[in-house]
């Protein structure tokens, strides 16, 4: 399993991303991207006075956010992945319980469980 995302995966990412841009109101610009995998990601850019509004100015700078919200999310998402791999690979499941005060990890190995 690879363990980096590199930028030829984000620019893939992109190439393949439907990216809807509009201006809102007189000094704002919202770009509205669906992701290969339909999901979705909003981000905006606005000025405070209406006579420096420039749409161009506006979209460079959605898309700098969107591209970085991009890294992030794959960079969790390979996370996620490398963690999980690291059980499989000696059998292990884990299962995650959450409340609003603290996080439980419950490891449970399968081939010990039959055993018992």
């Amino acid at each position: 399993m690879k363990n980096k995302i590199t930028k030829e995966d984000i620019d893939l990412i992109l190439a393949n991303t439907f990216i809807k841009v509009e201006k809102y109101g007189d000094k704002t610009t919202v770009l509205m991207a669906t992701l290969p995998n339909g999901f979705v990601i909003v981000e905006s850019s606005s000025c405070v006075d209406p006579t420096n509004f420039d749409m161009k100015i506006g979209e460079q700078i959605c898309m700098q956010k969107l591209e970085d919200k991009i890294w992030e999310l794959e960079g969790y998402k390979l996370q996620s992945k490398l963690y999980e791999g690291q059980f499989k690979n000696i059998g292990c499941t884990v299962k995650i319980e959450q409340n609003p005060n603290e996080i439980k990890f419950i490891f449970s190995n399968e081939e010990v469980e039959e055993l018992i």
